[in-house]
């Protein structure tokens, strides 16, 4: 179930009534990748100092913050790799992805990235500041089918 941008800024740690653009720098995998999550999200603070909020989340946080697509609503730009799960959340939700395709054994994670989600390491911040400025993705029509389903239940 999604919520509404107000509540999931709240969910994040960020006061709803703060407009300033939110960047969710996701996480999860190999611990290296971890740690170089980390520096995105502190690359990304540094740069654009209090203009815009970053939040970084990563697996260890899943009893807080996971899944994350339910908070995706709340965030400006989803910073994080190329995988299944964060490149159809952010898709979903119409939620702007800066993504580096991370090498895997079984997955191409760089067929997956669009030309605009796509980005090298040296063009990270550029490509954020690029994806705020595009705001949210139009024609995204992601259906919450969780009351739906309840009432179809229900019905039986």
């Amino acid at each position: 179930e999604l919520l509404e941008p107000a509540q999931a800024r709240t969910r994040l740690g960020v006061d709803c009534h703060d407009e300033r653009p939110l960047i969710v720098v996701l996480g999860s995998g190999r611990e290296s990748e971890m740690a170089e999550i980390a520096r995105w999200a502190l690359r990304l603070t540094e740069a654009l100092g209090t203009s815009a909020i970053v939040h970084s989340m990563s697996l260890d946080q899943i009893d807080v913050q996971w899944p994350a697509m339910e908070l995706l609503p709340g965030a400006s730009v989803v910073v994080g790799a190329g995988g299944y799960n964060t490149v159809n959340a952010a898709r979903a939700t119409g939620t702007p992805l800066v993504a580096v395709a991370r090498p895997r054994l079984y997955d191409r994670q760089v067929l997956r990235l669009s030309n605009d989600e796509r980005v090298e390491h040296a063009r990270l911040v550029e490509a954020v500041l690029g994806a705020i400025e595009r705001g949210r993705m139009p024609g995204c029509d992601y259906k919450n089918g969780t009351h739906a389903a309840v009432a179809a239940i229900s019905g039986l």
